[in-house]
């Protein structure tokens, strides 16, 4: 996931999810356009990504933005709920 900054006259975030497939060919699913870049609201996108899917997460791949890895945080909430952990790699 990464969003592309200042996209219209009220400087909107462009949010693109990608997904890979089981032919390792990278594919856009989702886009978001949002207000802001808070982690709460990026969660949301991504819980309604979530259950529109069938898939399941296993990795997550983001730049440093903080918002975003809380976000995953917050939507794909760890082992407990028989979903991946969300874990950052520098």
């Amino acid at each position: 996931m990464d969003s592309t900054h200042k996209t219209n006259q009220l400087e909107w975030k462009l949010f693109t999810l990608m997904v890979r497939d089981q032919y390792a060919c990278w594919h856009s699913v989702a886009y978001a356009l949002l207000s802001n870049e808070f982690g709460e609201l990026i969660a949301e996108f991504l819980l309604v990504v979530k259950r529109w899917s069938t898939w399941n997460l296993r990795y997550v791949l983001t730049d440093d933005s903080a918002a975003e890895i809380k976000a995953f945080r917050l939507a794909f909430f760890g082992l407990s709920a028989g979903e991946t952990e969300a874990c950052t790699y520098f």
